[in-house]
Formats: C-alpha cells, structure tokens, sequence
C-alpha cells in the first residue's frame, strides 16, 4: 500500500475561539461495516460497525503540518481560520471486505461493503 495516497484537507471556523468555545475538534478517517440494507433498521437501531483507522487534533497553535500545493492554495485563499490536516490509511487497512454466512451464500446478494 504505499501507493495509497494520503487524504488532505482545510478546516475553516471564521473566528475559532467562539466557535469551539473550548473544545477541541477531532478529524477522523471512518470506515463503516454495515450489516443490513439502509432502510432496513430494528426499532431505531441500524446494524453497523466503525472503524477509525486515522485521527489527528486540529486546533490553532498546532505543530504545522508538511502542506502540499492544494494545502497551500487553499490557506491563501481562505486566510485566517483556516488550518489543514492530512489523514494516512494504515498500512494493514482493509482495501475490501466481504461477509458471507457460509460456503453456500451467494456473495452477490450481500448487502455489506466498505
């Protein structure tokens, strides 16, 4: 997987102490496993895992990250308030998954996927 490429982006608050008053803001690179189809829940609850395979603490005063040119673009353009981020698929990330009861299931009919 090192060919995968890295998953990059800006967050913007105009004015960031009035905005999170406080709190942190947390990116998060999620997969989620669901087990049924969409509509299909059970008194309110669907039938899904997450995965967060990445994290990182976004926040004015931060350790700078290395910026690309989309990084960089963005950050003259948007100005102040704005703060980039970069996510990274681990290395032993699941690139596709497939559930099957058993042998004789019909893996064209699973309704589940990444």
């Amino acid at each position: 997987q090192e060919n995968m490429d890295e998953i990059q982006g800006i967050v913007y608050a105009k004015d960031w102490p009035s905005t999170l008053k406080g709190r942190i803001l947390i990116v998060q690179l999620v997969i989620q496993f669901k087990h049924s189809k969409e509509d299909e829940e059970v008194m309110g609850v669907s039938f899904q895992k997450e995965l967060i395979l990445d994290k990182q603490v976004v926040k004015p005063g931060m350790e700078s990250i290395e910026e690309c040119k989309f990084h960089s673009i963005l950050l003259n353009k948007l100005g102040e308030g704005a703060l980039p981020f970069t996510l990274k698929f681990p290395q032993l990330s699941p690139n596709s998954i497939l559930i099957c009861g058993d042998e004789t299931e019909n893996s064209a009919q699973v309704e589940m996927g990444v």
